[in-house]
Parts: C-alpha cells; sequence; structure tokens
C-alpha cells in the first residue's frame, strides 16, 4: 500500500511566533533578502516527493481501497541549502553560502473513515504550522477535510516544478493555506472542489511569522482576509498511454476587513489553466486575474495592499494579471547514487493594474530535480526582474516596480533529507 497521506498533528498547541535573532551577517540583511534566504523553506520538494498525492489525498488502486488499514504515522525532513547571487557583493566574493535549510516534523493518521495530517516546520528564525486539518472520507470519490488546508485554485498541488516556486506564490495563488472546511469529490473525468475559509491559518493579521502569503496589516495599511469561497473545476482525459490533458476553471471571491474603518472592503480572482504529461513530458499553463478593493481611511492608496510572511512584508498592485507557462523532461539515470532527474523551465509574470507606469514582475527558473533514495537535490538557477529577494526593494518590487529592471540571478542547491 503506497504512502497514503501527507502529515497531520490532531491537536497543535498556541505557537508563539517570534522570529528568532539571526548571526550578524543575516542580520544586516533586508527583509527582501531574508525571504531570499529563507524561502528554500518551501514544500516544492513535497510534490516531487509525493507527486501522486493531492492536499494529502492519492489515487488509490481497488486492492488498497479494499485494504485501508488504520495507522498513524511520523516523518520530517532536513533541508541543506547552497546559495550563489550575483546582486550581492558579499555573496560573490565569498563565493556563496552553505546553510542549515528547514528541519519539520509530519504526522499523519487514518482510523477508518476518519483521516488527519499535519505538518510543523522550524526554520532560523521562525517556527510555523504548514498544515493541520482532520477529514472524512464519505465515499472512496468524496472527502472532506476541516482546518488548515491548501485552497482549491489552479495547478495543483503547486504551479511550478522549481524549488522556488513561480511568481504566484507570493501573492497568495500558489500552495495557499488557510482556516476552513474544504470538500472535494471526483465523478468520472471530472473534479469539484470547494473551499470555505474563515481566515488564513492565523487569525492574526500582524503575525509576518507564517509559511503561506496572505494580506497582512503593516505599513499603515491595516487590512486582512475574511469569508473567502473557493471552487475549482477540472476536467482530465486521457490520449493514449502516458498521454494526459487537464482543464480547468477557479474563481474566488472574499472580504477584506480594514480595522481602521471597521469595515469590509472586497477581492476577487479567476483563473483557467491546462496540466498535461505527454509520456516524458509535462506542460503547464495559467492564467488568472486577480482584483482587491480595499475599504481603506481617507489618505491610504487603495491600489495596493501589504502581503507578508517567512517574517517580512512588502507591497503588493491590488489588481493584476498572471502568466505562467512551464515544461518539464524527466530523465531516468543511472550515474551513482541517482536514478532519475525531473529538469524544467518555469516561468511567471505579473502585469500590474491600476498603478500608471508599473514595470512587469517576471521570474525565470531553470533547473533539474535530482532523485537518490530519500535524498532529493534541486538545482536552479533563478532569473527576475522586480522580485522583492532578488535585489529589488519590498516597497517597489510587486507593486511600481523599478522604472528600467535588470535581470538578477541565483544559483541555487537544495539537498533535502527525508526520513
Amino acid at each position: 500500500m503506497r504512502y497514503l497521506l501527507l502529515a497531520m498533528l490532531l491537536a497543535v498547541p498556541s505557537i508563539t511566533m517570534a522570529a528568532e535573532q539571526d548571526n550578524s551577517k543575516d542580520a544586516e540583511k533586508s527583509n527582501g533578502e531574508k525571504i531570499a534566504d529563507l524561502r528554500a523553506r518551501i514544500s516544492a520538494l513535497e510534490s516531487r516527493i509525493e507527486e501522486d498525492i493531492i492536499n494529502g489525498e492519492e489515487e488509490d488502486t481497488d486492492e488498497d481501497q479494499e485494504g485501508k488499514d488504520d495507522f498513524n504515522e511520523i516523518g520530517g525532513a532536513l533541508w541543506l541549502n547552497y546559495a550563489l547571487r550575483d546582486y550581492s557583493e558579499t555573496s560573490k566574493s565569498q563565493g556563496g553560502d552553505f546553510r542549515f535549510d528547514l528541519f519539520r516534523i509530519d504526522a499523519n493518521g487514518r482510523d477508518g473513515d476518519m483521516t488527519w495530517s499535519g505538518q510543523f516546520r522550524w526554520y532560523q528564525y521562525m517556527r510555523v504550522i504548514h498544515h493541520a486539518w482532520v477529514g472524512w472520507d464519505f465515499s472512496e470519490d468524496t472527502n472532506m477535510q476541516i482546518g488548515i488546508s491548501q485552497k482549491p485554485w489552479g495547478i495543483q498541488p503547486y504551479a511550478s516544478h522549481s524549488y522556488w516556486f513561480g511568481v504566484p506564490y507570493y501573492i497568495g495563488y500558489e500552495d495557499d493555506y488557510d482556516t476552513g472546511v474544504r470538500f472535494k469529490t471526483v465523478q468520472g473525468n471530472w473534479d469539484l472542489q470547494f473551499g470555505v475559509y474563515k481566515n488564513p491559518e492565523y487569525n492574526s493579521p500582524g503575525v509576518l511569522g507564517r509559511y503561506s502569503f496572505d494580506v497582512v496589516s503593516a505599513n499603515g495599511n491595516n487590512n486582512e482576509e475574511v469569508n473567502q469561497l473557493n471552487a475549482r473545476v477540472a476536467y482530465d482525459w486521457s490520449h493514449g498511454e502516458d498521454y494526459n490533458t487537464e482543464l480547468g476553471f477557479s474563481v474566488e471571491t472574499g472580504q477584506l476587513y480594514n480595522s481602521d474603518t471597521d469595515e469590509n472592503g472586497d477581492r476577487q480572482a479567476w483563473a483557467v489553466h491546462l496540466d498535461g504529461d505527454y509520456g516524458k513530458w509535462g506542460i503547464e499553463a495559467e492564467y488568472f486575474e486577480y482584483d482587491y478593493d480595499p475599504a481603506n481611511p481617507v489618505g491610504v492608496p487603495d491600489n495596493v495592499v501589504e502581503f507578508g510572511a517567512f517574517a517580512g512584508n512588502y507591497t503588493v498592485a491590488a489588481a493584476g494579471e498572471m502568466y505562467i507557462f512551464n515544461i518539464t523532461r524527466d530523465f531516468p539515470l543511472d550515474t551513482g547514487p541517482f536514478t532519475n532527474a525531473r529538469c524544467y523551465s518555469d516561468y511567471s509574470v505579473l502585469k500590474k493594474k491600476d498603478i500608471p507606469n508599473a514595470t512587469d514582475t517576471q521570474l525565470h527558473t531553470i533547473g533539474c530535480a535530482l532523485t537518490s533514495g530519500p535524498v532529493y537535490t534541486f538545482v536552479d538557477i533563478i532569473r527576475s526582474k522586480n522580485h522583492h529577494f532578488l535585489g529589488v526593494p519590498s516597497n517597489i518590487a510587486f507593486a511600481q516596480g523599478d522604472p528600467d529592471p535588470s535581470w538578477n540571478t541565483r544559483f541555487n542547491i537544495n539537498i533535502g533529507i527525508y526520513f
């Protein structure tokens, strides 16, 4: 019986989020560079290891369905990271840096039709909950999750293949976890998902030490996400052996509560996507638009909102459109300890609206993920324009942007050890 579910913590104690003191060299870095160094604590590795699993579920064989066993499991991972940044004179002079990245604990379980999953993470300077939900299988094709779960949106589980994800992650539209109820049912070729979320994973807009990027209260923009609805509909069909295409449509609507005016603004988004596997090749494409309409007090601009995670915050255009296009190629290996390589080219661009003369934010990553038993190694070349963790100030990167942006580059190697 294959590995069944991602981790769960049935009871998560009240967590005090406090950024731990970095060493003196890290303390000199901007919020953007902190996010750069610690962005590596993203679960892209999870999707490569458990790529059959989507949001804690996997497709079981008939034999598995007949013999589902009750169980409790504990696991985890340790990540190490090397980075060389061409936009940092210190990094170039030192030849990059190699450091501890992340330690995490996973727990999962099943008792009859009840399941649970959760994950807790330790970074260099913060401790966060990744997800925590308890679920119920109404049938082999229909289930529900209550707690902190991944919202139904676009290409799943991630709209990227690289270790660094794409631009959508940084504006809350890739691998975003919120607190509420999520339903999923598969009817023939149709995959239907619905989510009702009261708030993000932390019901406190001032907490910046979080995994998912959400609207936060900072820099005089005192808004927070509340009362959110998500729906995702996808149709999946086969064109022959090892050829498969999914087409999907997603919508999101919700409110933005402003603590200064004690009023609710609103927000909405929609997306279309294609996710195809064609032998050893893969193609992903997605387009979406989003619009935030905050109920700000007089004098506070409403064409930007403040986002935050990983103990930092930055300004984002309140309306925009996103383009995503990714290509992958699998290469079976028999070289040393390596058994497979998945190489990829991930590209995403954010075009900002309602900000005169704004310049685009772009992210292009070329790399390979190498498999060797329980060790997964990512080798990436990340190039970006107007990205807050690649040399551009956090107050302009995702908002106005640099009027004449240049490409900044980061070479990154991540080693993930799973147990």
